[in-house]
């Protein structure tokens, strides 16, 4: 399950890649980059076994026990990655199907309200970590959250959200209420959004004994029921289940407060029902994941959105960005690999 998530998030930000599934250091270092298609075929087999070895319900530390704790994936966790794997692969058959084993089948999951979804051993959860430093909550509470009192200079993390992002929502949309998911703070007069889904910033000052991780509030959330609502919904859709699409559409709206296209337009396009998935994805999963970095590259769109927005920022885009650069200390160690293009072999 894990080398296939890191393969994930590998072959997505640096494209082809070696393929390691050995342990012989020496055969490794010497591999040249996998093709794209050969890592995801690594991937669906690798969650193809997970899912058959894992466990169905949550397990303790002795994985002898069910717990409340949501921190080690399932056969759950497999199969939605697995949606997610398929999805990315264009294999919409098999991404619906996946989806629907964990969106139909278990009774572990739902949909939450919006300021109970990132609170640890959350029913959305399908898997969590745990902060690995007691006493603190998450570190995204502590990345993302800005505080009033000090000026933008002395900011250690002014990752403050996209106005574009912000105001693109529909103005009913509960998620962009602040309080919920966003929270908007005033610094040197100019007032600013940031990520609210983590709530708590701070060292609980008030334990006096325990380990500190039973006062822990919020845990990171790696995967949700709502991100396979989604990925069963584009499925559907690219495969003209319009109707199945917008029923599971819906059900995102519907938790946002949104009006149910199953009203308001029953009989969207095809193309328009696309467009609208990709944009409850961009506002229902911003700053999880890098999901909405790569939904820009998987459709298509990324050099379109980048050379509009990266102008506003003071600089330029351009298109070889859409992958990272190898370091200069992977290069080294793996005398085969190649550097990706438009970037300096060092």
């Amino acid at each position: 399950f894990l080398r296939a998530y890191y393969y994930f998030y590998l072959v997505n930000l640096f494209g082809p890649v070696p393929l390691v599934t050995t342990t012989d250091y020496e055969q490794n270092t010497m591999l040249p980059r996998a093709t794209v298609t050969d890592v995801y075929k690594q991937m669906v087999d690798d969650l193809q076994q997970a899912q058959a070895v894992l466990s169905d319900q949550f397990m303790n530390g002795s994985v002898n026990s069910p717990t409340t704790e949501r921190t080690r994936p399932t056969k759950w966790a497999a199969a939605a990655l697995l949606a997610r794997v398929y999805l990315y692969m264009g294999d919409y058959a098999n991404a619906a199907t996946q989806a629907g084993l964990v969106l139909d089948n278990s009774t572990l999951f739902e949909l939450l309200p919006l300021t109970d979804v990132f609170l640890k051993n959350s029913r959305e959860a399908i898997w969590q970590l745990q902060p690995t430093t007691s006493f603190w909550n998450t570190e995204e509470a502590k990345i993302f959250i800005i505080s009033p009192e000090v000026g933008f200079n002395q900011l250690m993390n002014p990752y403050y959200l996209n106005p574009r992002l912000v105001n693109s929502p529909d103005a009913e949309d509960a998620r962009f209420v602040p309080g919920n998911w966003i929270d908007t703070v005033t610094i040197e007069g100019q007032l600013c959004s940031y990520a609210y889904k983590y709530k708590v910033n701070a060292i609980n000052m008030d334990i006096t004994s325990g380990t500190g991780t039973e006062l822990m509030t919020e845990y990171l959330m790696m995967m949700r029921q709502a991100e396979v609502y989604l990925i069963r919904a584009e499925a559907r859709a690219q495969q003209g289940d319009l109707s199945g699409a917008i029923a599971d559409l819906d059900k995102i709206r519907q938790r946002a407060g949104l009006p149910l296209i199953a009203d308001t337009n029953p009989g969207i396009s095809q193309q328009d029902l696309l467009e609208a998935i990709l944009h409850e994805r961009r506002v229902e999963l911003f700053t999880e994941g890098g999901h909405r970095w790569f939904d820009l590259k998987r459709t298509g769109k990324v050099n379109e959105v980048m050379s509009v927005e990266t102008p506003l920022k003071g600089g330029t885009w351009e298109s070889r960005e859409a992958l990272y650069p190898l370091t200069q200390g992977e290069l080294q160690k793996a005398p085969k690999l190649e550097q990706n293009p438009g970037y300096p072999e060092f």
